[in-house]
Order: C-alpha cells, then sequence, then structure tokens
C-alpha cells in the first residue's frame, strides 16, 4: 500500500518497519514512539474493551467456552495496538493469531450449543481445536510476509462460522427471536459497514488522507483518523454479538430463561438469566 504523505511527519521510532503490511494512516503523525495513533485507540476501545466486557457480562452460563471466547478478544485488542503502535512482525502475529483461535472458540461453542452441561457431544474436540490452532499458526508463520493468505483464510473461516450459528439459530425449532435479533445486529454491522469501509480505507487510501491529514479540515484530536477505527469497533461488536446469540441458543438448549436488556443508548445487549428459575433437566 502506497500512502501519499500531506504533512510533515517524525521520524518514527519503530523504523524500519517489519509488518507484511501498512495500514492507511500516517504514520509517526502525532508522535514518534506511536505509528498510527488513531488505529491503536480504536483497538483498545473497539476490541479490547469489548473482550472485557464480553468476560464481564457476555457468560451468562458460566461456562469456560466463552470465557476463551471473550479472553480471545481481548487479547486481539492488546496484539492489534501493539501493530499499529508499532508495525513490527512479532506485534503483526500478535494481532492476527488470536483473530484465528477466536474462530476456533467459537466453532467449539457451535459444535458443543446443544449439548447437556457436562455431558459433552465431542469429548476429544478440544484436543483438536489445539491440533488445529497449532498447524494454523505452524501455516500462519510459513506465510505472514503474504498478507492475503491471512485474510483468505480469516475471510472464510468468519463465514463458516457465521453460517453456523445462524444454522443453530434459524433452522432449529423453538429458537426465540432474541439470539436471532443479536446475531443479525452484528452481522448487519460487520458486513454492512465495517468490512466495506475496512476494504475503502485500503482501497482509496490517499484519497482519503487528503481530508483526514489537512489540520485545516480535521481538528487535532481527529488529524489522521481514518475508517479503520471504525473496522475495529465494528469487528469487536460483531464477535461480541456471534458470542451473546450463540450463548441464547445455549440458553434454550439448557432450558434456562432469560432476558435481553441493551445498554449505552440502547444498542449494546446484555442477556441475563432470570432469578430464582432453575435450569432445566436436557
Amino acid at each position: 500500500m502506497t500512502k501519499a504523505n500531506t504533512v510533515e511527519t517524525t521520524a518514527g521510532y519503530w523504523e524500519p518497519h517489519t509488518s507484511s503490511i501498512d495500514f492507511c494512516e500516517t504514520n509517526y503523525l502525532h508522535s514518534n514512539y506511536i505509528a498510527e495513533i488513531h488505529n491503536v485507540w480504536s483497538s483498545i476501545i473497539g476490541l479490547s474493551a469489548v473482550g472485557l466486557f464480553g468476560l464481564l457480562k457476555g457468560n451468562p452460563t458460566k461456562e469456560i467456552r466463552y470465557t476463551m471466547l471473550y479472553l480471545s478478544l481481548f487479547v486481539i485488542g492488546i496484539g492489534s495496538a501493539c501493530l499499529h503502535g508499532t508495525l513490527h512482525w512479532v506485534y503483526q502475529s500478535a494481532d492476527e493469531l488470536p483473530m484465528l483461535y477466536l474462530i476456533i472458540c467459537l466453532w467449539y461453542c457451535i459444535s458443543e450449543c446443544e449439548s447437556p452441561r457436562g455431558h459433552p457431544a465431542n469429548p476429544h474436540f478440544p484436543v483438536l481445536m489445539v491440533i488445529f490452532a497449532a498447524v494454523n499458526t505452524v501455516i500462519y508463520y510459513a506465510f505472514q510476509n503474504i498478507y492475503l493468505v491471512f485474510i483468505t483464510t480469516f475471510s472464510t473461516s468468519t463465514i463458516v462460522t457465521a453460517y453456523g450459528i445462524a444454522e443453530l439459530l434459524f433452522f432449529r425449532e423453538g429458537r426465540g427471536s432474541a439470539g436471532k435479533r443479536i446475531f443479525c445486529t452484528g452481522m448487519i454491522v460487520y458486513l454492512g459497514i465495517s468490512t466495506p469501509l475496512w476494504i475503502f480505507d485500503m482501497l482509496a487510501c490517499n484519497r482519503l488522507l487528503e481530508v483526514a491529514d489537512n489540520a485545516s479540515i480535521m481538528p487535532w484530536w481527529a488529524l489522521g483518523m481514518t475508517p479503520h477505527v471504525i473496522w475495529h469497533c465494528g469487528a469487536g461488536f460483531a464477535a461480541y454479538s456471534l458470542g451473546l446469540s450463540n450463548s441464547c441458543c445455549r440458553l434454550e438448549v439448557l432450558g434456562i430463561p432469560y432476558d435481553v436488556s441493551y445498554t449505552l443508548g440502547g444498542i449494546w445487549p446484555i442477556v441475563l438469566t432470570r432469578e430464582g428459575e432453575k435450569e432445566k433437566s436436557v
């Protein structure tokens, strides 16, 4: 990716960069110690903070599968912030590998969603997933310098994951509307807003920077900001929505009554089990 520098920048502390991709945001625009400052803070807020919220509020069944899912999202945000702050290959892997691990966590959630608590349908599945993650890690490092390999792998895995959750929600009898609504909202944000803006950010970078780096147009705090910050927030929300919609399905399988409330101005879903109503045997 080539970027037309429209403003004067300082020498970068982390140069020369070793990551296989350089994002649209102008490097070291605000500090010579942070390559892409807007992509750093949006990684923390849009990914890590969402993962932390999921750890605290997104696991109504109190199962380790969802803890691992949201922990992966939290780690993705940290890795993403380090990547954008340094554009170093080590931190690139700290961002991208947890993304693949999050998908694997979701696969487990899908596979075991309809199993009775304490009686998994596939007892050896966790071991297989660990082996699969290890194989993916080896393949990732073998092709890390080819960004297209990672994007293709992650995009394909995401499509398979979304289909798996959609099948649980829409093609099983007795599923409530709450999980379906959460799932659809997450997919609309991810496919309808975040992904198109991420593609636009990559393909129209020079045109974007003519505005983003223009101090006469942008306030100082937003100078250099590109749509990639929206990608971070939308991707975090979508990952949270996939996990939470699967939780709704899981609660229905376990026979645990629940309600969905919305916070942050009515846009952020939280699933709450009803106190005093016990889990039914399945």
